[in-house]
């Protein structure tokens, strides 16, 4: 009941926020760069992040009706404060930004950054968490998901453990946890809790490769760094950050697409030695992955993304109170 009321009341103030002197307010010097992840043909369980395409392009028509969509390179020009202006950027580089995203962003003229994990680009190894899901999903399938929770006691603390009711909260709080580890540990953790319930990960190329990025770069879309490959980089030692941060950069600037020179942090995380790297790489654009404070430390080059997920797209009134919220409480 209390989160039925909560969604409603968001409707409400985002309903208002569309009369004409809220829409004023809100768009003055005020230009929102919104991040999504996955444009998927249908809705997909376990993953908040991943929008359909239909739903997506409802959201691409209201924001061409509501605002004026500017490329990446422009607001970093100095168009950020242009009136009624936004942004559109995805992370990670999905196979489905390509199939599924793409025709629409095309059809409509509309630009577009996609954030890219250099290392992974046209591979078949796919991300951690794409693991873990199948892991989850295939213990369910199975029958065996209170026995799976004894085995994930390991990593996940009792108090915690006793509260997951679904394969939705086991899988959250996994990766909640794992997020927390080395990229290295992961890995291992991974080949272990497979091997324990005799699953395989069946690879299979799930980004996009360099061929389809390219024929993007010839349709208003342009390519930053979201690293060599999604390892959160707080984790990692400085010299680690280093590589993910400039050999990323190296490899995009160097591939003949449209680079636009902006990083955006895995999962979000930063801290002083990330942006210090980062500013000395020489990157022109630091990216957030929320409103809400993901890190630490202080940089000229930082601004905030207000994501969409399948919790703030299911109408236009919540996409619009996302903006509201984000400009009241000065995060844009």
């Amino acid at each position: 009941m209390t989160a039925f009321i909560k969604l409603y009341a968001k409707n409400i103030i985002g309903l208002l926020a569309q009369t004409s002197l809220i829409k004023t307010i809100i768009s003055i010097d005020c230009c929102p760069i919104f991040m999504f992840h996955r444009i998927t043909d249908k809705k997909v369980d376990n993953n908040y992040l991943s929008i359909d395409a239909n739903s997506f392009e409802r959201i691409i028509l209201f924001l061409k009706k509501e605002f004026r969509i500017i490329d990446l390179m422009s607001w970093i020009k100095g168009q950020k404060n242009n009136k009624s202006g936004c942004v559109i950027t995805f992370d990670d580089g999905w196979l489905d930004n390509y199939t599924n995203a793409f025709p629409i962003l095309k059809k409509y003229n509309i630009p577009a950054t996609i954030f890219l994990c250099a290392g992974m680009v046209g591979t078949n190894q796919g991300f951690w968490f794409e693991r873990t899901s199948n892991l989850i999903n295939t213990i369910d399938t199975n029958g065996d998901l209170e026995n799976a929770k004894k085995y994930f006691s390991t990593i996940i603390p009792k108090e915690k453990l006793n509260i997951i009711k679904d394969k939705k909260g086991l899988l959250w709080q996994i990766n909640n946890e794992l997020k927390k580890m080395h990229p290295n540990q992961i890995s291992n953790w991974l080949d272990e809790a497979e091997t324990s319930f005799s699953i395989k990960f069946d690879k299979r190329r799930s980004v996009m490769n360099w061929e389809e990025i390219k024929e993007m770069s010839y349709e208003n879309i342009s390519f930053g760094s979201h690293g060599m490959s999604h390892s959160i980089l707080t984790i990692l030692s400085r010299e680690e950050k280093y590589y993910e941060i400039n050999q990323s950069k190296k490899i995009l600037e160097g591939a003949n697409i449209n680079f636009v020179p902006a990083l955006t942090f895995p999962n979000g995380n930063y801290d002083q030695e990330v942006l210090d790297v980062a500013e000395e790489a020489g990157y022109k654009l630091l990216l957030t992955a929320s409103i809400k404070k993901c890190g630490s430390g202080v940089s000229p080059l930082l601004a905030n993304r207000i994501g969409v997920t399948e919790y703030n797209s299911i109408n236009n009134n919540l996409l619009i109170y996302s903006i509201f919220v984000a400009k009241m409480l000065k995060k844009l």
